[in-house]
């Protein structure tokens, strides 16, 4: 007896000392792959930017512990229970920093509806300031301060922050390799970026999700704001400039996912049959987060595919953070533990979620709506039935969950871009000449954006077209070896006898991604012209290759804690000998080896429009300044009386679309600039559109027209300045406030 209690307890620290070293190795991989590759330069400058970074998410940290502490005073005390043993202390901080974004998010919504009825109905702003943001946080932590002694039988947990160390890590292990590869920067990567930086600015400048853009012009974004709100919280929390948030989101937001799939694992294992008796560690949740970073950088270093290198489609690429919370949240609802009071908490988590993922991007909220809506129907119906049968459910909670789907529609139409298509338009149209608009990205044929290929529907039914769900639509069947998906199959199956009712709700989402990915392929690009629909089909299968991605890691992450549940010398033997595989050879890593990725640091890299020089800066702090002097002179301008900085750009028509590219130095303008700009990307107003500069700055520099529109001043990078018509003879005739290097700040008149 004595021999077998050795042996085991040496056993037990042979596995523990196993585990530390699987994590210690884990931690090495991840510098070693993600910062050691290529040269990423190890400088104090972004250390520094690495630690804002995770200032900026300890807020949001803060703000989710607030909401979840709230919640819980309010929770009965069997659901407590059930949430306390299925999340470690790290982990809890971990569903806190998504929620936190959620809440973010879902303040600047109902804050922006706020400012616009305001300003319709009484004519004054109430934009967010640094007061009220300040307000809001003290209240978070008088919240989670509050010590209530827990009434006879309430078994609920206090709040602890036995997991602030680990979850610091994690959060190292996240931020700092993505920062020291993308950081410092002076201008983003692609347009689609510089819109998104901007939309930021605006946000951060006007206190909210702009109805209009007040001395920038009479028109809202065009676009949903709810990416650039994320920016600008990032932002404002961290410090970083708008271009560097832009960038490093993508990556962040699908580390985040990994850590959040981590932290949902043990929930999602938990069984009717066989209920978890103790809570996960902070360790086990800790190694399986490093494990699934780890498995990020090897298989599938999301954000540096060669369509996405360059920040295309950067918001729609960050939306996996809040649709693994969606998927997560519905999957780790235990049946057993549903109470009418929990049942409107996990409803209202989904439904606030799903109403972010459509501000990012409408395409990427379709899945996540579809699962919600059918979740909210069936509750509602189940309510009335139960209600009529004599059972305890209420009318009244079919009304509640009605309320909350009102709610959040309303915080959806609170975003200008679907306030005015569900409320009509409230914009006021400046003259006659904006009939002709043409938006930026308008098509200029009736061709489809992306042809599928040719050949029968049933095609695209075969299981080599949904392999690619799970990696996101970037590989194929032939470079995933066989054996993965042998592996992968195996863990399901196993899941499926641990957790049956938690692993049917998870095969479920395979027939709802099927039905997304089905409409998508139904669509007839050809017969549609109006823009943004003739992008909805390939903006659907990207997003639906996008949900299939979280799907996959979240089925990763339960299979390591089925592997890893129970501490066994043979299981950190078999844990061990694959951390030494992803981290010994990362030079021979499955994304440095395949061509769909480029894994180059992207610190200091202009982007393919350009970057800035010395005297660039120069002439920006010179506008800066003059712009400030011009406002503090003058007061308040209205849009049409402000002086406007005119923007040169490269009139593009790629034959699907027309864009106006600014090009270097000029894209950091609208961000530096007090005065508003004319022609950025269509920005402010509709006279800034692509016809009207090919007309009146590049075949002819019409100064009248532009006089008539108050463009007094106009910038000149050295560099690839743009298409202007009689450059030579427009220098001769205005005066130059600026020059260096030939970099120019020109006033016209």
């Amino acid at each position: 007896m004595v021999h077998a209690l050795q042996r085991a307890k040496i056993g037990a620290i042979t596995s523990l000392g196993l585990s530390y070293s699987v994590v210690l190795l884990l931690i090495w991989g991840i510098w070693r792959w993600s910062i050691g590759v290529d040269q990423a330069p190890l400088t104090w400058g972004g250390f520094q930017c690495g630690l804002q970074l995770m200032v900026a998410a300890g807020v949001l940290t803060l703000v989710g512990m607030a909401l979840i502490r709230a919640a819980q005073n309010r929770m009965p005390p069997d659901r407590i229970q059930v949430v306390s043993l299925s999340f470690s202390p790290v982990a809890k901080l971990i569903a806190a920093l998504a929620l936190g974004q959620v809440a973010g998010l879902s303040w600047i919504l109902f804050r922006s509806g706020v400012n616009a009825v305001a300003h319709r109905l009484i004519g004054i702003h109430i934009p967010i300031t640094a007061l009220e943001v300040c307000v809001l946080l003290v209240s978070a932590v008088c919240i989670l301060a509050q010590k209530r002694a827990p009434s006879h039988g309430d078994t609920r947990a206090s709040f602890s922050w036995s997991g602030l160390l680990p979850f610091l890590v994690l959060l190292t292990a996240v931020c700092l390799p993505v920062v020291l590869r993308e950081i410092p920067r002076d201008t983003t990567l692609s347009s689609d970026p510089d819109q998104h930086a901007f939309y930021a600015r605006q946000v951060i400048r006007l206190g909210g999700i702009p109805w209009d853009q007040g001395i920038f012009g009479p028109e809202h974004f065009h676009y949903p704001g709810g990416f650039g709100a994320l920016n600008a919280l990032w932002t404002f929390f961290s410090g970083l400039s708008e271009v560097e948030i832009v960038t490093v989101q993508p990556m962040i937001q699908f580390l985040l996912m990994c850590v959040l799939c981590a932290a949902f694992a043990p929930l999602l294992l938990n069984s009717q049959r066989r209920p978890r008796t103790t809570a996960p560690t902070n360790l086990s949740t800790f190694a399986l987060a490093l494990g699934l970073v780890n498995l990020y950088w090897y298989f599938l270093p999301y954000g540096y595919q060669h369509d996405m290198y360059h920040g295309e489609g950067t918001a729609r690429a960050s939306t996996t953070l809040l649709l693994a919370f969606v998927f997560l949240v519905w999957l780790g609802f235990p049946a057993r533990t549903r109470t009418p009071r929990g049942t409107l908490m996990w409803l209202s988590a989904l439904m606030l979620t799903t109403t972010a993922l459509a501000t990012f991007n409408p395409i990427s909220a379709i899945c996540p709506i579809v699962l919600v809506s059918g979740i909210s129907l069936y509750e509602i119906a189940r309510t009335i039935i139960n209600t009529f049968c004599g059972r305890a459910d209420k009318l009244s909670r079919s009304v509640t969950i009605l309320t909350l789907g009102l709610i959040s529609f309303a915080l959806l139409c609170s975003d200008p871009y679907f306030g005015e298509k569900v409320l009509g338009r409230f914009i006021t149209q400046e003259s006659q000449e904006v009939a002709n608009y043409v938006p930026p990205g308008t098509p200029a044929s009736t061709e489809p954006y992306v042809k599928l290929p040719a050949g029968p529907l049933l095609e695209w039914f075969h299981p080599r077209q949904h392999v690619s769900f799970f990696f996101a639509g970037t590989v194929v069947l032939s470079v995933i070896p066989t054996e993965w998906h042998c592996i992968l199959a195996g863990m399901m199956l196993l899941w499926l006898i641990m957790a049956p009712s938690t692993a049917l709700r998870y095969l479920a989402l395979g027939p709802l991604i099927s039905f997304c990915f089905v409409l998508a392929l139904a669509v007839p690009p050809r017969e549609i012209k109006d823009p943004p629909l003739y992008l909805f089909q390939p903006y659907l299968i990207r997003a639906v290759l996008q949900a299939g991605a979280v799907c996959a890691f979240c089925l990763v992450a339960v299979s390591i804690r089925v592997i890893t549940s129970e501490r066994s010398l043979a299981r950190a033997l078999v844990a061990l000998a694959l951390a030494l595989r992803f981290t010994w050879y990362p030079d021979q890593s499955f994304a440095s080896g395949n061509p769909i990725f480029i894994v180059k640091p992207r610190a200091n890299h202009p982007g393919s429009l350009g970057g800035i020089t010395e005297a660039d800066r120069e002439a920006i702090a010179f506008i800066r300044s003059l712009g400030e002097g011009v406002l503090s002179k003058y007061g308040d301008l209205s849009h049409q009386d402000a002086p406007k900085i005119l923007i040169l750009s490269h009139p593009t028509d790629l034959g699907f679309e027309k864009w106006l590219f600014p090009i270097g130095a000029s894209r950091l303008i609208p961000l530096e600039s007090p005065l508003p700009v004319a022609f950025f990307y269509g920005q402010g107003s509709r006279l800034w559109s692509y016809e009207n500069y090919r007309q009146h700055v590049c075949l002819q520099f019409d100064k009248e027209w532009l006089r008539k529109r108050n463009i007094r001043y106009l910038f000149i990078p050295k560099t690839n300045p743009g298409c202007i018509r009689g450059k030579q003879a427009l220098l001769a005739e205005s005066t130059v406030l600026f020059e260096k290097d030939d970099t120019r700040v020109i006033q016209i008149f």
